[in-house]
């Protein structure tokens, strides 16, 4: 942490910290793939496979946004949370073949103009 020339407590950023607080937020995109995959298995043993792989990845997610809001502001994360449906987007059209409309980019560039929009006090 540090304090400025106000006294007031700033927390750590930069890019390692961007780069970390989009790392998680990739991982918890991953919990969205496990539980389509764990859908079309309904109660079979690769049900279970992937809901166990789901809950291994939110605890590992969980583990690592403890260790984010230790280090920064909770805003400052959580501005960042929207960037899951541009990485759900990817997912859906890498994995699972679905198609993008153009309303989905368009949603996806709003998304990021609001992100940048927030971000951009730092």
């Amino acid at each position: 942490m540090e304090i400025n020339d106000k006294g007031n407590v700033r927390k750590k950023s930069g890019l390692r910290m961007l780069l970390c607080i989009l790392g998680a937020y990739l991982l918890y995109s991953f919990s969205s793939v496990m539980s389509k995959l764990a859908s079309r298995y309904f109660l079979s043993a690769k049900f279970f496979m992937f809901l166990f792989a789901l809950i291994g990845v939110m605890g590992i997610y969980a583990l690592i946004y403890q260790q984010l809001i230790k280090r920064m502001y909770l805003s400052d994360i959580y501005s960042f949370k929207g960037i899951v449906v541009i990485y759900n987007l990817v997912w859906a059209a890498g994995i699972f073949g679905e198609e993008i409309s153009i309303w989905n980019l368009v949603g996806s560039i709003v998304i990021l103009m609001g992100i940048y929009l927030v971000g951009r006090n730092d």
